[in-house]
């Protein structure tokens, strides 16, 4: 139909120029050169003002009152127009980003890619469902995510950061940025994965749902959020329903986080609660050795067992110790090696805290 106003565009292209059909015939339809399934017509005909025209659907004409109902029917194809054709501008006048964008387009949820190594930005739509993810989708490059923008994952998929990636979502109060599950199910994808050093890998007012199903890279313990090396932010969010962890963080990761929520996680073995890690980086000053009974090394905390730290990234540490106890204090540097007599304890080594508060001499 091109004779109403507000009426829906649609038909057929070719060779740059639209030419719309008056009297349309729907089986196969094409939007901007792509084959439309009669399901899509159908949701297009329930969000967009469709003119009065001759619809003819499986022998049925429709005239314009009420809505069509689409049926499945024989092939059809486009007649030529029964009506005077409009006047068309030349083809290479025609700026495509001015014409009307199709409501399929905008309505029907997006498939995310399986690997975004380029800089991507990804926009709010009109979709209660923007996105869709059916992989681990592999981030290399920086990715921002705008306020209100919904990603639903499907069963196992997931999102991880890694070499010279980064991801910034930043939604407000009212639009959060939302990653949550196809199925409203504990545990029913996998999670987000940080292991970049990016100042601008920040979570801002997100929703993470239903995550922790495993671990994203292999062999990680399962979490809705994995911070295993970098940086990275978590401010004025909320983590919920995970099948697992909500949040584990590892050794050589610099996570900061205020002002989050969590509910209804299945935490086990290996999660690091970030109430408990605030204190404990607050409280335990770098350098320094304790005992401790548990069979993991908290957030932290490194077993003081003779490993080999990098000199960079704990650069405050390798300030107090130097190569005291090894290493070259260039590619990196020896922690003390201080067994603990099983004896006495489980554990068999002591503690050193290698990321806490650190010794000022004054």
């Amino acid at each position: 139909p091109y004779e109403a106003e507000d009426a829906f565009w649609i038909g057929a292209r070719s060779d740059n120029f639209r030419y719309p059909a008056k009297d349309l015939y729907v089986d196969d339809v094409r939007v901007y050169g792509r084959v439309l399934d009669l399901n899509e017509i159908r949701e297009a005909s329930r969000n967009v003002p469709i003119a009065a025209a001759n619809v003819s659907t499986g022998g049925e004409a429709w005239t314009g009152n009420g809505r069509p109902t689409f049926e499945t029917g024989p092939d059809f194809s486009f007649p030529s127009p029964t009506g005077s054709a409009p006047n068309i501008p030349d083809a290479t006048a025609i700026d495509d980003s001015l014409q009307p964008t199709s409501p399929l387009q905008q309505y029907a949820t997006q498939s995310l890619a399986c690997r975004i190594d380029t800089d991507t930005t990804i926009r709010n739509r009109p979709a209660d469902i923007d996105y869709r993810a059916d992989c681990v989708v592999d981030v290399t490059a920086a990715l921002t995510i705008e306020p209100g923008v919904v990603i639903q994952f499907a069963e196992d998929a997931g999102l991880g950061v890694y070499d010279s990636g980064s991801l910034t979502a930043n939604g407000t109060t009212t639009e959060p940025v939302i990653f949550r599950g196809v199925q409203a199910a504990p545990g029913y994808w996998r999670g987000i994965h940080f292991e970049t050093n990016s100042s601008d890998n920040r979570l801002s007012h997100v929703e993470i749902r239903h995550a922790a199903s495993s671990y994203v890279y292999c062999c990680n313990a399962p979490a809705a959020l994995q911070i295993k090396g970098g940086q990275m932010t978590l401010e004025n969010s909320t983590i919920s329903a995970s099948g697992a962890c909500d949040i584990v963080v590892g050794p050589n990761a610099d996570f900061q986080q205020s002002d989050n929520s969590f509910s209804s996680n299945q935490d086990n073995d290996g999660c690091y609660s970030p109430v408990v890690d605030v204190v404990a980086k607050g409280s335990c000053l770098t350098g320094s050795v304790e005992v401790f009974a548990g069979n993991y090394a908290p957030r932290g905390w490194a077993y003081a067992n003779g490993d080999t730290l990098d000199t960079q990234a704990y650069s405050a540490l390798f300030s107090i110790v130097g190569t005291t106890y090894g290493g070259d204090g260039q590619a990196g540097f020896a922690l003390p090696n201080i067994p603990v007599p099983s004896s006495s304890v489980s554990a068999q080594f002591a503690m050193i805290c290698v990321n806490g508060v650190y010794p000022s001499r004054s």
